[in-house]
C-alpha cells in the first residue's frame, strides 16, 4: 500500500469513528463510491477497532461524547437494574476492556461512572487481573487531578469499578486541529504533571499519557484517566514489541483479522497482549519504542509529546507508516516550535530528550517549571504588573534574554506611568507601607536579643552576653537604668517573656538541666515550670494562668534544627502539663482575648508560613501561604492584626496583616512596617499602648583558615580570613588536592554554592547562581563533582555539579521526602544522605537511575534512633555525626559501624563534624566551639574558641594540616517602634 493510499484509509477510518455506528455505512457509501477495496480496508479497521479496542481509547465522559461507541449487546438489558449498590441509568461508552455506564449510588445518592468488564473476558484470568490492576493503581492515588475510584467489586460474573462521573471534554477534543494559547496549555500540562508526581511517588507509572486520557472539566480542572496500562514500579514494566511492528499497519491489521476469523477471542488477546505494542504509537517514549524497561520518565516524555501537540497543533513525531513513526521517535528531533517563548521550547525540548537521563528526572520538577512559566506568561499578558526573575535553567539563548529584557523594560515603563492606579492583589507582594518611627534603646557592645516589653511599656527585659554568658537584663525605658536579673547564675538565661500583669517573667534557662523557669519581675523567686530538657519560647495566656512553649529552639528560621515539633501548655500554679500537638508549631502566641493561637511552621514542600488555630482546638487557618519565609507572629494589643517577620521584601523585614480574631480569616492586604534600615529584624514584643520592641541585627558570616598540628591535636598559627564579609560564607569543604574550598554563600535571599582558592588568592567563583537554596557542598573523592542539597526540584534533594559549574544533575528522587547532608564514601562509589527526622540512607552513585534504590542504614530495631551523618572515615568502616535516641533524647555525637550495621552514642555533647586521617580522632562542635575527641577513650579537649562569636561549621584538609571554619559575628540592639 502506498503512503498516499494509506493516508486515504486512515482519514476515512477516523472520519467513520467520529460518526455514530448507524451513520457509518452512509458515510462510507459517499466517501468510497465504487472503490470497494478502499471500503473493505476501512471496514476491516473499524471491525478490529470495535472488537479489539481498549477502554484506554475511550475514557469516562458524558453521553454526548460517546455517540460513536458501538452499543454492547447487554446495554439495554441492564439499564434500570442494579449492580451492587449502583442503579444503572444509561450507557456512557464502551471499548474492548470495558463498558461504562452512568449509575446512581443508592447509598450516597450521587451519580457515578460504573465500568464493567465484558462478560467474554471474565473467563480470561489475564484480562481480569488487568482490569483489577487498573482499579488498584488508580485507587492507590489521592490527587485532585486523578480520577477518584469509589469502589471495586464483583457481583456474580460481573467485575466492576465505580469512579467519579466526570463531565467535560477530552483534551483530544479541545486540541483537535488547532493550537492552544501557551498559558492555557501550560496550566493543563502542569496539572497533568502534578497527577503524575503523585502517581510516581506511589510507585506507579501510567504508561499511556495522551490527550484521550486527559479530561478537562468545565471549571478547568484536569482529570487524568485510565490506569489500565499502569504498573507499580518494580513489576515488569517493559513493553516488548512484537516483530509485526516492522510491518506496515495494514499488514498488522490483516494478521489480526485472519486470526479473528479463526478465533475472535485469540485475536483480541493478541491485540492486548503485553508483548504487543501498548499505548498509542505517537506518544511512546524511545524506551517503549525499543521494547525496553520503562520507568517514571516514560510518562514525562509522553507528557512532553502532549504539550508539544497542544502548543503546535501537530505531533512532534510522525510518519506515513508505524515503522516511520517509530524511527522518528527513536532517531529524529522534533520540529521547531513557532512560539515567542524560548523558555517554553526549553521545557518541551528537555521533556522530549531521547536519553531519559537528560529529561526532567521527576514530574514534580517539570511541574515546577510549567507553573512558574505559566505564572510569568499570564502576568505579562494580563496586567504587566510584575516581572519575576526566571531561573537560569530556562534562559538558554541570547534571543531569550533579549526578548525578556524588552518585556521587562516595557513592564517597568507601564508601571512607572500607571503606578497610582495599581492595586496589590497578591499577598506575596505588599504594595503599601505604613508610617512608623523607630528609636534605639540599647547601646551595649555585642548582642541584645529577645526583647519583652512590660505590659505598661515602662520597662524592657532582654537577653545579653555582656557578662560573659547569656543573662536577662531589665531596663527602665524612662530613666535608662539597667539591672542584671540573673547575674548569680553562670548558665545561659534567654527568651524572657513578661506576664500579662507585669509581675512575672518566664524565661528559658540552661540551669539544672535546662527548661522554662519563672521569676518575679525584679529577679527574685526563681522556680522551675517545666521538666528538665528542651523547652523554649515561653508565651503567656491572656489570663496569666498558662504558658505555651515548644521543644524546638528557633535561632535562624531558615535553618531549623531537627528537634521534635511539639507544642506544650503548662499551668503556672501547679506545673500541670498538656501536650497540645506534635504538628510543626514554632513560636506560638496567644491572641489578646484568648480566642486563637498564632504560630508558624513548615507545611508544603519548603514553605514556612503562618497560621492561627482556635485556642480550644480546631482547624488551622492560613495567614500566609506563599513561597516566602514568614515567622515570629505576634498579635497587636487590640487583636485585630498580626505582625510578623518575612523575607518577602529582601532581607528580614517587619509586616502586618489584618486578621479576625474570632475566625482567623485575613481581612486585608499585607503591609510593610518600616524599621531601622540596614538591619535584619528578629524577636517582636508589644506593650498594651501599642509600642513594639524588636531586635535589629547586623550579622557577618566569614570564612577562616588556621594551621593545625594533627600530631599534637592543636592549632599551629593565627587565623586568616578568606573572602570578604559581603560574601557571607558558611559550610566549607576542602577539595581533595587542598586547592579549593566549596562553601555556601548567603546574599540577600540567595543561597548559592561558591568556590574559593584555599590560599585566598583570586576571585571567588559561583557554581550556582539562581533563586533556589543550595546548601551543604561536599567534594567527591576524585575532586570532579560537588554534591549539595537543594530545593530546586520543589523539595530538598541531593544534586551534583562539576567543579566548573556545569552539568547540574539530580541524584536523589524521594518525591517530597526532603533529604539533606550528602556524605561521600572514601572511594566515591556511594553516598549517604539523611531524610528529615534523622533517617540515613545510602545509594550507589554511578548506577542507572532505576537501579539507584536508597538502602536504609538502620535495621528495624533501631527505628527510634535519629542519626545525621557528617563524615565517613578514611577506612570506610565508620560514620560520624549527630545522634539521638527517641523523640526527647539528648542530642550528642554518635558513630555508625558498617560491619555490624549498628550505631552508638559517644559521651560527647554536640555533633561530630570531621574525622582525622587516623580513623580514631574526630572534631566536633559544641556551644559554638570546636573540640577534638578520641573515640576510643571518649576524652576530648577544646581546640578553637571564638567567644563571643559563633563557630557554625568546620572542616579539615585531607592532610589534616589546615582547619577551615565559618564564624558568625552578631551585633544586635533593641529598638522601640511607635506607629504614627
Amino acid at each position: 500500500m502506498t503512503s498516499e493510499r494509506w493516508r486515504q484509509v486512515e482519514d476515512l477510518f477516523h472520519g467513520a469513528l467520529d460518526r455514530a455506528s448507524r451513520d457509518r455505512a452512509t458515510f462510507l457509501d459517499a466517501a468510497c463510491a465504487d472503490d470497494r477495496a478502499l471500503r473493505l480496508k476501512v471496514e476491516g479497521l473499524l471491525e478490529s477497532f470495535d472488537e479489539a479496542g481498549d477502554f484506554i481509547e475511550k475514557p469516562v465522559l458524558d453521553d454526548a461524547l460517546f455517540s460513536s461507541a458501538k452499543t454492547p449487546t447487554r446495554a439495554e438489558s441492564i439499564i434500570g437494574h442494579k449492580i451492587g449498590n449502583y442503579e444503572i441509568l444509561s450507557l456512557i461508552g464502551a471499548g474492548g476492556m470495558g463498558e461504562v455506564y452512568l449509575a446512581c449510588d443508592a447509598r450516597l445518592d450521587r451519580q457515578i461512572a460504573l465500568k464493567l468488564l465484558p462478560a467474554q473476558f471474565t473467563a480470561d484470568p489475564a484480562q481480569v487481573r488487568r482490569f483489577e490492576r487498573e482499579a488498584r493503581a488508580a485507587s492507590a492515588l489521592n490527587h485532585p487531578n486523578i480520577i477518584t475510584i469509589h469502589d471495586i467489586g464483583r457481583e456474580g460474573d460481573t467485575h466492576f469499578i465505580a469512579t467519579e462521573f466526570v463531565q467535560g471534554r477530552t483534551l483530544r477534543e479541545i486540541i483537535e486541529g488547532k493550537k492552544m494559547e501557551s498559558p492555557e496549555a501550560l496550566g493543563i500540562a502542569a496539572q497533568i504533571a502534578g497527577a503524575l508526581a503523585t502517581a510516581h511517588a506511589a510507585g506507579i507509572v501510567h504508561r499511556d499519557i495522551k490527550p484521550e486520557n486527559v479530561m478537562v472539566r468545565r471549571d478547568g480542572l484536569v482529570k487524568l484517566l485510565d490506569f489500565g496500562l499502569a504498573k507499580p514500579v518494580g513489576e515488569d514494566c517493559g513493553l516488548r514489541i512484537d516483530k509485526t511492528l516492522n510491518l506496515d499497519f495494514e499488514s498488522t491489521v490483516e494478521l489480526a483479522n485472519k486470526s479473528a476469523i479463526r478465533n475472535p477471542q485469540s485475536a483480541i488477546s493478541q491485540l492486548t497482549d503485553p508483548r504487543m505494542l501498548m499505548g498509542t504509537l505517537a506518544y511512546l517514549s524511545p524506551e517503549q519504542a525499543r521494547g525496553g524497561a520503562v520507568d517514571h520518565r516514560t510518562d514525562i516524555f509522553s507528557l512532553g509529546v502532549t504539550l508539544y501537540e497542544m502548543v503546535a497543533g501537530t505531533r512532534p513525531f510522525s510518519g506515513e507508516t508505524p515503522s516511520e513513526a517509530l524511527d522518528a521517535i527513536l532517531n529524529r528531533e522534533h520540529g521547531p516550535l513557532a512560539t515567542e517563548h524560548p523558555e517554553l521550547e526549553y521545557v518541551i525540548k528537555r521533556s522530549l530528550a531521547k536519553d531519559r537521563e537528560a529529561r526532567y528526572q521527576t514530574a514534580g520538577e517539570m511541574q515546577a517549571d510549567l507553573q512558574r512559566l505559566a505564572r510569568e506568561l499570564a502576568s505579562v499578558s494580563t496586567d504587566m504588573t510584575s516581572f519575576q526573575r526566571r531561573p537560569q535553567a530556562l534562559w538558554r539563548s541570547r534571543r531569550a534574554k533579549a526578548a525578556w529584557a524588552f518585556v521587562g523594560m516595557t513592564a517597568l515603563i507601564i508601571i512607572w506611568f500607571f503606578s497610582p492606579l495599581r492595586k496589590a492583589e497578591n499577598r506575596g507582594a505588599p504594595a503599601t507601607m505604613i508610617s512608623a518611627r523607630s528609636t534605639q534603646i540599647t547601646h551595649q557592645n555585642g548582642a541584645e536579643l529577645f526583647p519583652s516589653l512590660a505590659p505598661d511599656g515602662r520597662s524592657l527585659a532582654y537577653a545579653s552576653l555582656e557578662a560573659g554568658n547569656w543573662d536577662i537584663y531589665l531596663r527602665e525605658i524612662g530613666s535608662g537604668k539597667i539591672r542584671n536579673l540573673t547575674e548569680n547564675c553562670q548558665e545561659d538565661d534567654t527568651q524572657p517573656a513578661f506576664s500579662p500583669d507585669g509581675e512575672w517573667i518566664a524565661f528559658r534557662s540552661q540551669r539544672e538541666g535546662g527548661g522554662i523557669f519563672v521569676m518575679s519581675a525584679t529577679g527574685e523567686t526563681v522556680r522551675r515550670l517545666t521538666p528538665a530538657g528542651h523547652y523554649y519560647h515561653p508565651a503567656w495566656s491572656p489570663d496569666g494562668r498558662k504558658i505555651l512553649c515548644t521543644r524546638e529552639n528557633v535561632d535562624d528560621p531558615a535553618e531549623r534544627t531537627a528537634g521534635p515539633r511539639q507544642l506544650w501548655a503548662f499551668t503556672v500554679g501547679d506545673g500541670e502539663q498538656r501536650l497540645i500537638t506534635s504538628d510543626d508549631v514554632a513560636q506560638p502566641q496567644w491572641s489578646p482575648h484568648g480566642r486563637r493561637i498564632a504560630y508558624w511552621g513548615k507545611r508544603q514542600k519548603t514553605q514556612r508560613d503562618i497560621w492561627t488555630v482556635p485556642a480550644l482546638g480546631g482547624e488551622p487557618v492560613d495567614v500566609t501561604n506563599d513561597e516566602h519565609l514568614d515567622w515570629n507572629p505576634v498579635w497587636s494589643p487590640d487583636g485585630r492584626s498580626l505582625y510578623f517577620l518575612s523575607d518577602r521584601a529582601g532581607g528580614m523585614k517587619l509586616f502586618r496583616v489584618a486578621v479576625d480574631e474570632e475566625s482567623g480569616k485575613v481581612s486585608g492586604e499585607i503591609e510593610r512596617v518600616p524599621t531601622a534600615e540596614g538591619h535584619v529584624i528578629r524577636h517582636l514584643s508589644f506593650a498594651r499602648n501599642g509600642d513594639l520592641a524588636y531586635a535589629a541585627l547586623a550579622q557577618r558570616r566569614t570564612l577562616y583558615k588556621i594551621a593545625f598540628d594533627p600530631a599534637r591535636g592543636e592549632l599551629a598559627g593565627e587565623p586568616n580570613q578568606l573572602g570578604t564579609d559581603s560574601l557571607s560564607l558558611d559550610d566549607p569543604d576542602i577539595s581533595p588536592d587542598g586547592q579549593w574550598i566549596a562553601c555556601r554563600s548567603l546574599r540577600e535571599r540567595q543561597e548559592n554554592i561558591l568556590l574559593l582558592r584555599s590560599d585566598g588568592a583570586g576571585e571567588p567563583r559561583l557554581l550556582t547562581n539562581d533563586d533556589y537554596k543550595d546548601r551543604g557542598p561536599r567534594w567527591s573523592p576524585d575532586g570532579r563533582r560537588i554534591a549539595f542539597y537543594s530545593n530546586r526540584s520543589g523539595a530538598w534533594e541531593i544534586w551534583t555539579v562539576k567543579s566548573d559549574g556545569s552539568d547540574k544533575q539530580r541524584l536523589t528522587f524521594t518525591e517530597g521526602a526532603n533529604v539533606y547532608f550528602p556524605v561521600w564514601s572514601p572511594d566515591g562509589a556511594r553516598l549517604i544522605f539523611t531524610r528529615h527526622g534523622g533517617l540515613p540512607f545510602v545509594i550507589e552513585v554511578d548506577r542507572p537511575l532505576h537501579e539507584r534504590r536508597p538502602q536504609p542504614l538502620f535495621s528495624v530495631d533501631e527505628e527510634e534512633t535519629s542519626f545525621w551523618p557528617r563524615d565517613w572515615s578514611n577506612d570506610g568502616r565508620k560514620l560520624a555525626g549527630g545522634w539521638k535516641k527517641g523523640l526527647n533524647g539528648r542530642p550528642m555525637a554518635g558513630l555508625y559501624f558498617f560491619p555490624s550495621r549498628s550505631s552508638e552514642p559517644l559521651d560527647l555533647p554536640g555533633s561530630a563534624l570531621a574525622w582525622l586521617s587516623d580513623n580514631r580522632r574526630l572534631l566536633f562542635r559544641h556551644d559554638e566551639k570546636i573540640s577534638l575527641a578520641d573515640t576510643r577513650t571518649q576524652k576530648y579537649r577544646e581546640v578553637l574558641n571564638s567567644f563571643p562569636h559563633r563557630i557554625l561549621q568546620a572542616a579539615v584538609s585531607r592532610d589534616n594540616r589546615w582547619l577551615f571554619y565559618s564564624l558568625e559575628q552578631t551585633e544586635a540592639d533593641v529598638w522601640l517602634l511607635s506607629l504614627k
